[in-house]
């Protein structure tokens, strides 16, 4: 695209397989970034540090991120979020790294045309405070005897579709292994047909303390 722009004669088979690799180049790239990440954490090596953070900015930064590529199946995202939200407290690129995976895959699921919400709200957790992230697409969602196995390692819902978008099968046993780190829990909730929700709750600043 970048070739495209600063050279509109270049010729449109070169440049056709010139995206190719560069498509390639990226999801090998991030095939092999999350073999590692899986590793580290296995190991015991992945380290965390536990700050406040901002839900709304560290939400607002990943879709900037995210547009793009949304942009490309001309998907909006529309964010819900309450005007008062509690900071939390987390590592927040791990956290980004759990809801980026999430809106990811919500973009790769979704019609085009689609919308992906992007919300966030108060619960109790546990018996303490906590702000329950979510994303939600509208999908071909995950079949019920899938749901509880999602979060593991290499599995993927058998559909051409998810096949098609290929993947490790590796990102969210890497959501759920992040989130125990953190202190976290994850879930979905989807159906066949109508899409899916995956959400992350984050302990409030002064858990500890509740």
């Amino acid at each position: 695209e970048e070739i495209a722009k600063s050279d509109p004669a270049a010729d449109p088979k070169r440049l056709r397989y010139i995206n190719n690799i560069q498509r390639s180049g990226r999801a090998l790239l991030d095939m092999i970034n999350e073999l590692l990440d899986m590793a580290k954490i296995e190991a015991g090596r992945m380290e965390v540090t536990i700050t406040p953070a901002s839900v709304t900015d560290l939400l607002e930064g990943l879709q900037a991120i995210m547009r793009p590529v949304a942009q490309q199946k001309r998907i909006e995202f529309e964010q819900r979020l309450p005007e008062q939200l509690a900071r939390v407290e987390t590592d927040a690129g791990k956290l980004q790294q759990i809801l980026y995976n999430f809106m990811s895959n919500a973009v790769k699921f979704s019609p085009e045309d689609g919308v992906v919400i992007v919300a966030a709200e108060p619960v109790v957790r546990d018996g303490a405070g906590a702000v329950r992230i979510s994303v939600t697409d509208h999908g071909p969602g995950i079949p019920a005897d899938m749901q509880d196995t999602i979060f593991e390692k290499f599995r993927q819902v058998d559909a051409t579709h998810t096949r098609r978008a290929g993947g490790t099968g590796l990102g969210l046993a890497i959501c759920r292994e992040l989130a125990e780190l953190l202190g976290c829990s994850v879930g979905l909730v989807s159906a066949p047909g109508r899409g899916s929700t995956f959400w992350v709750e984050v302990p409030k600043i002064g858990r500890a303390h509740v």
